[in-house]
């Protein structure tokens, strides 16, 4: 274990503290929670939610007062999720027709929504136009002409958004970078001229109301935003000139970072998952360029989804076995990537054993889950895995070990955790409030996780109940 990751014990202001060996949210017991809900269980913070939807709202608005959050559902379509950011004044943004019945069913007016996606079928485009949304981001002139087709028949206008690609590279993974050429996402300049020659030729059925990129998720470089923000400023004022009695909104997507890790000192070893770049540096990026070009009278829009809902909530495991392999301990925990599936593509979580949260005698070990397949594990297999090849077909490269492991490994090796960790314990997993319980799946024949939601004045309140026996063959017993 190396000295750069000494733990101490963790603590995150009022939100997660520790009392005796116990780790608490916003004054829960988490060990107790796990006790009475079982594992794995997700615990969302109703105090937290709050906070960042007030926090996300007021990051734009300080810089650019006609600014409008847009939730990205995708990060948690949980109805009692969506209701409360609700409830703060944001809007949202949907990616399907699923997407866009939950967000009705919380109660959010259509003139609120925003709906992505770079394959809408015929079928959500007329739930869309029923009654027309806020925007519809297009992704294609294909898109565009069945939009129209669609308003159309339905003899209504529909308002569009056109999302470009500013070209912006780097910065995070490829996976999740949408803003380059070689993404599936937004259209060439010359595919926008398409599409604003379409509107103007089908002026009863489509009204070009606003601009839309998106670069990627967990970008941490501002010169990337920069770069967007002035994509976006001089594409939309063509634009605007072309349309100024509809155009009437720019939309910088979201991605926006947090921080997962913990300790300053890790963030040599763990690259885009360590950030001190949040939405106040972004806005302060990007909302000047923005105004300049376009003025204080064009809306702002961002789609937000880790950065509202990551860090309010930790999923709780337990640990199920042990194993000890070359003097190392492997810790086998009862939550693997069908729950946080961003485990199995390497995304880094912070770690704390939640009822053993002040103890400082530690050790190294290493973290796995319970599924039938090497890389459901809590450390990079691909990227060590490579690193051994190469270095075995290529002896000569050991003298950049180094550099090689800072490229391929993306997530720490171990896990530093109290020394006694083993059967019976808590793991506390932070910041996995966005995307996993969405994607939670039944692989391997795995219950999907239930939720709960601690409210401001600490009661527990079930927000998602632990799929049954039933679930897992509820849609086969047709």
């Amino acid at each position: 274990m190396t000295e750069a990751f000494r733990l101490r014990p963790f603590e995150d202001g009022d939100f997660l503290r520790v009392e005796g060996d116990r780790l608490l949210l916003d004054g829960v017991d988490l060990t107790a929670l796990a006790g009475s809900h079982g594992t794995p269980l997700f615990v969302y913070s109703a105090r937290r939610l709050r906070e960042n939807a007030r926090g996300l709202q007021e990051a734009f608005r300080r810089h650019h007062p006609k600014s409008s959050v847009c939730f990205a559902s995708k990060a948690c379509a949980n109805l009692s999720v969506l209701r409360l950011v609700g409830e703060e004044g944001v809007d949202l943004e949907v990616n399907s027709g699923g997407e866009l019945q939950k967000a009705r069913r919380a109660g959010f007016d259509p003139s609120r929504l925003v709906f992505n996606g770079v394959a809408k079928s015929e079928a959500e485009i007329a739930l869309a136009l029923d009654p027309p949304i806020k925007a519809i981001n297009v992704d294609s002139p294909f898109e565009l002409a069945r939009i129209a087709d669609v308003a159309s028949a339905r003899g209504v206008r529909a308002r569009v958004a056109l999302r470009g690609v500013p070209g912006v590279e780097g910065g995070s993974t490829a996976g999740i970078e949408t803003g380059s050429t070689r993404s599936k996402f937004g259209m060439t300049a010359g595919e926008i001229e398409v599409c604003l020659d379409m509107a103007a030729a089908r002026p009863d059925a489509i009204a070009v109301v606003g601009l839309h990129v998106h670069i990627g998720s967990q970008m941490t470089d501002l010169g990337l935003y920069a770069q967007a923000a002035r994509y976006v400023a001089q594409r939309a004022a063509t634009i605007r000139d072309r349309f100024p009695a509809d155009f009437a909104h720019v939309n910088i997507g979201g991605g926006f970072p947090i921080n997962y890790v913990k300790y300053d000192d890790q963030s040599a070893a763990i690259g885009y998952f360590h950030s001190h770049v949040d939405a106040g540096d972004i806005a302060a990026t990007a909302a000047p360029i923005l105004t300049a070009a376009l003025g204080a009278g064009i809306e702002i829009l961002t789609e937000p989804g880790r950065a509202m809902t990551s860090n309010a909530a930790v999923c709780l495991a337990r640990v199920e076995g042990i194993k000890e392999r070359d003097g190392i301990r492997w810790l086998y925990l009862d939550t693997g990537y069908s729950v946080l599936p961003e485990s199995g593509f390497g995304w880094y979580f912070h770690m704390v054993t939640a009822n053993r949260a002040a103890e400082s005698e530690t050790a190294a070990m290493r973290v796995v889950g319970p599924l039938c397949d090497s890389i459901d594990v809590y450390f990079d297999m691909e990227g060590e895995s490579k690193l051994a090849a190469l270095l075995a077909a290529e002896p000569a490269l050991g003298a950049h070990e180094a550099l090689l492991r800072r490229k391929l490994v993306q997530t720490p090796p171990f896990r530093e955790l109290p020394a006694g960790t083993g059967p019976g314990d808590v793991i506390a997993i932070l910041d996995t409030g966005a995307y996993q319980v969405e994607m939670a799946n039944h692989y391997c024949g795995r219950l999907r996780p239930a939720a709960v939601m601690v409210g401001q004045d600490g009661a527990v309140t079930t927000i998602r109940r632990r799929d049954t026996l039933d679930d897992l063959i509820a849609a086969e017993e047709v």
